[in-house]
């Protein structure tokens, strides 16, 4: 159904059984972004087999390696996805990135997605509250504004309201307290975190930009995309992964990129999967959470492959 102002279409999703104890997460299969402007949503094992296509016009906002306002997130059960998606037909009128858009779960046994309802803001890069009651995503003011703030509704659509004036990549805490995003601090993007109604706002980084932030499973450690320690004359989108203890103490260097982006932890804990960029094209590497043992498991030669979301399984 619609929500009342038009925020959310929501759609009935069935994917797996999830029985079995809740008190441990295995890992699924890995969701992920194929393509820029009007991308499509596969979903794939996590050794990257069984690559199936999901939907199409996925909304990906693609302006640069580190610079993605990309996102499907898994609901806390695993059986639906949420992700960004155009409305606005007139792709010659309007630059992809800039299209009016609605945020829809999909049928993720296969179904195509219905076409979401004309809306006058762009609304994307949701993520779930830990109980699955809520999502936050952002949101610009209408279909050409450079306004973006950190919204959170209801699962439904429903009761939409700004926590956040301005800010991006938003992650919610796994203990539901906690909303990580990315802001800008003396012309730098930086991460911060703040309660879920805007408040306690903290900054957790410094220096070079820092992006994509990702609680890893626990609460105690968030994985994020950096320019810090970039070398002189280096490439200007030269992103590495680094992990930080949840108040932004203890930064680690995971890897050495030059392009590593959208880092997505494992349910589990052991693994991060995320998209490594080389010669203009990107693919999804997963390695152990302490930055060993790197393996691609997925490159699309003819595209990109970014935004790796992995799947929750309960038992």
């Amino acid at each position: 159904m619609r929500a009342s102002l038009a925020v959310l279409l929501v759609v009935p999703a069935l994917l797996v059984s999830c029985g079995g104890s809740a008190q441990h997460l295995r890992n699924g299969k890995i969701a992920f972004v194929r393509g820029f402007g009007e991308g499509e949503l596969h979903v794939m094992n996590p050794d990257g087999s069984g690559d199936r296509l999901l939907a199409r016009g996925l909304q990906n906002d693609y302006q640069g390696p580190g610079l993605e306002a990309v996102g499907a997130a898994w609901s806390p059960d695993g059986t639906r996805l949420a992700f960004g998606m155009s409305t606005d037909s007139n792709a010659l009128a309007t630059p992809s990135w800039y299209k009016p858009m609605a945020i829809v779960e999909v049928d993720a046994t296969g179904r195509p997605a219905p076409d979401p309802a004309p809306q006058r803001t762009r609304d994307r890069d949701p993520t779930w509250s830990p109980d699955g009651t809520r999502i936050a995503f952002v949101r610009s003011a209408d279909a050409f504004s450079g306004e973006e703030g950190i919204m959170v509704a209801r699962a439904d659509g429903s009761h939409p309201r700004r926590v956040m004036s301005s800010g991006l990549d938003p992650a919610w805490s796994p203990d539901g307290s906690t909303i990580a995003f990315v802001g800008r601090w003396r012309g730098r993007l930086q991460i911060f975190v703040m309660r879920d109604d805007g408040s306690r706002l903290k900054r957790l980084t410094t220096g070079p930009d820092s992006t994509d932030p990702a609680w890893s499973p626990d609460g105690k450690h968030i994985v994020f995309a950096s320019q810090r320690d970039q070398l002189p004359g280096a490439l200007e989108f030269q992103y590495s992964l680094y992990v930080m203890d949840a108040d932004g103490s203890h930064v680690h260097r995971l890897t050495r990129g030059p392009l590593d982006t959208t880092p997505a932890w494992s349910p589990d804990g052991r693994k991060i999967a995320f998209a490594r960029w080389h010669k203009g094209t990107s693919g999804i590497v997963v390695m152990d959470a302490d930055g060993s043992h790197a393996r691609l498991v997925d490159w699309h030669i003819q595209n990109s492959d970014f935004a790796p979301a992995w799947q929750p399984l309960r038992g």
